[in-house]
């Protein structure tokens, strides 16, 4: 069973995250990495007291949470062209696992349709990232 204040605080950063989320989708630059990374200062810490589908569904959250952040410090770089001698962000190979680790979690459902779609994009990104 997880840890009730652990899970008190994935439900905040859930919650934080909407709202930023929301922003997002108006502007990507409406909303400052800071802002992001402080989500994901919560997830993490709120994950080791976390366990079952719960752990699952924060893992997958903070795998789309870091997917938000690559992409608005993409658009704030200006950097979407592709270069293929450019490694991959380490931190979109470190969702991607995280993303991977969430789905296996979780039973068939909503969350799983979820997972699997962010597990793609991180996929994707990971194919394409080139920013290093």
């Amino acid at each position: 069973m997880s840890d009730a204040y652990a899970s008190e605080r994935f439900r905040e950063a859930l919650h934080i995250f909407q709202a930023l989320e929301a922003k997002l989708r108006k502007n990507l630059q409406g909303v400052e990495g800071k802002e992001i990374e402080a989500v994901l200062i919560d997830l993490r810490a709120a994950i080791p007291g976390l366990d079952g589908e719960e752990l699952g569904r924060a893992l997958v959250f903070k795998a789309y949470v870091t997917l938000w952040l690559n992409t608005t410090e993409m658009v704030k770089r200006r950097r979407f062209l592709y270069d293929p001698s450019a490694p991959v962000a380490p931190r979109l190979i470190e969702a991607l696992g995280d993303a991977r680790r969430g789905r296996g979690l979780l039973r068939d459902g909503d969350d799983t349709k979820w997972a699997d779609a962010t597990i793609e994009k991180l996929e994707g990104y990971a194919q394409r990232d080139g920013t290093g």
